[in-house]
């Protein structure tokens, strides 16, 4: 049999060793002559400690943690093989274990280390980390991936990562203090991840460079802040939902982009007051007024709601300087006017996009406060408004869903996107061009038909027809339309 594959350049085929797990790699050698010792030459190494295929071999006569120091006897008795003297990459993944002694695994990590590895990924079991001092200290890191879930501590008194350049922890328990000791030990840090990240209350990025933050699910329990301090950052996201605490972003005025996508789920226990719903997320607002790209979730579409309502009693309302506008919308009618304001308090928005996502049977107690004060006809609203979007350009709606007429009565009525953005190009007197677009045909549910779903488009592309064909005012317009994906766009 012709070995094609062995004619391969060597640097290619080292770059595929790197990234099988070792055991693969070795066995590699069994191939020919050449592959013989090439796994040794590798610059990536991936460990594998397999619980759950160790478990029903050994564990019935032997204990879990004889198991864990004969895997790693093994695994190091390997590595010392290697011929490579610097390691670009190595990963450490850990099957789920309960209460297992994540040190045993020093001897493997102290050995990368000492390789000068550039690319760190760890994945542990449920357990408590504690890194050691000579894990606080590494010039060559520049990539560093935690995931848990794990209670992970810093045993150094100080942090000396200067290479690292990304950092990601993910299900991960740590203290205020040990991120402080990360965050003044990464000079040239410049992107940051926490998923699921607890124990955190602040976030001082004064004395580094990060330039990029992204918090996923923030869990804050035990503090009543999570507050974030970054005179350099560019990119910040938040999303997810978040429970007993605020959200303070503090000396942010370098902020080109912010994603602001979370929801409180206070919302949905006790009584809603109004007061706290304020002070507690205008300050958010006023924090990104300077802001050119924007993107919003319904947490701060209610509050631009509260808000537009209480401007009739006198109280200020903060203006934006954005360009580019998202807002992930549940299609709720009573949005409309929290979304209008937003659109009237951004003088130099160009280019809106508009996230639809499924609309939901239930309401938090913040939709429940606002159709209890503002209950109307959507599109009546809509109707009475008089506005002048005097630079948007660009209209992007995109749905996230499908549903079908048969099954859900909401899609016979008149559609929450439609409305809005034929409202918005009635006064957007240099409008160039608006699309509208749908997931692909893979996520539709199974109880729906294609059938359903294009009769549905049809009507949609139907009514996009007749209003730019009977508003003038809207000037000359073309239409197209893509059936699979489906896609209208409507273009001058």
């Amino acid at each position: 049999m012709e070995d094609r594959l062995s004619e391969l350049p060597e640097s290619l085929l080292l770059e595929i060793l790197s990234r099988l797990e070792m055991e693969d790699a070795v066995r590699t050698g069994a191939i020919s002559t050449k592959w013989r010792n090439l796994w040794k030459l590798a610059d990536g190494i991936a460990v594998h400690y397999p619980f759950r295929k160790l478990y029903g071999r050994y564990l019935n006569f032997m204990t879990c943690e004889v198991v864990v120091r004969e895997f790693v006897s093994v695994v190091s008795r390997t590595l010392s093989q290697f011929t490579s003297r610097n390691i670009k990459r190595f990963s450490l993944v850990v099957d789920y274990v309960i209460d297992i002694d994540c040190q045993m695994f020093d001897e493997l990590l102290e050995w990368a280390f000492l390789r000068n590895v550039e690319i760190l990924l760890l994945t542990f079991p449920m357990s408590v980390y504690s890194a050691p001092e000579w894990f606080c200290h590494n010039s060559s890191l520049k990539k560093l991936d935690i995931e848990g879930p794990i209670d992970f501590k810093l045993l150094g008194s100080i942090v000396n990562w200067c290479s690292l350049k990304s950092l990601s922890l993910s299900l991960v328990e740590i203290s205020d203090e040990d991120i402080a000791k990360v965050l003044s030990g990464c000079q040239v840090l410049e992107s940051l991840v926490l998923n699921q990240v607890s124990g955190i209350s602040k976030l001082n990025f004064g004395s580094s460079a990060v330039r990029k933050l992204r918090v996923v699910n923030h869990r804050n329990y035990d503090n009543e802040f999570f507050e974030v301090i970054a005179p350099w950052l560019e990119q910040l996201e938040i999303s997810g939902p978040y429970r007993g605490s605020d959200i303070r972003l503090k000396d942010v005025s370098s902020l080109l982009k912010a994603g602001l996508t979370f929801e409180c789920v206070d919302h949905f226990y006790g009584p809603f007051d109004v007061d706290v719903f304020i002070r507690r997320e205008a300050p958010i607002l006023e924090s990104l007024c300077a802001v050119e790209e924007l993107a919003f979730g319904r947490e701060l579409i209610q509050l631009l709601q509260v808000m537009s309502l209480l401007k009739l009693l006198g109280r200020q309302c903060p203006s934006f300087k954005c360009k580019h506008l998202t807002l992930h919308s549940r299609a709720f009618k009573h949005e409309l006017p929290g979304i209008t304001y937003l659109l009237q308090s951004s003088p130099f928005l160009e280019t809106l996009v508009l996230e639809v996502e499924a609309p939901t049977t239930w309401e938090d107690n913040i939709a429940k406060y606002l159709i209890g004060v503002c209950e109307f006809d959507g599109a009546m609203y809509l109707s009475k408004q008089s506005f002048d979007y005097v630079q948007l350009k660009n209209i992007k709606i995109s749905r996230n869903f499908y549903s079908c007429s048969h099954r859900d009565a909401w899609c016979n009525a008149p559609q929450f996107d439609f409305v809005l953005a034929t409202h918005i190009t009635r006064y957007a007197r240099f409008m160039e061009k608006v699309t509208i677009t749908s997931p692909a045909i893979e996520k539709l549910n199974s109880n729906c038909s294609r059938n359903c779903v294009s009769e549905y488009f049809h009507q949609l592309f139907r009514e996009y027809s007749q209003y730019f064909h009977c508003n003038d005012s809207a000037g000359v317009w073309k239409l197209s339309a893509k059936k699979w994906p489906f896609e209208i766009v409507c273009s001058k």
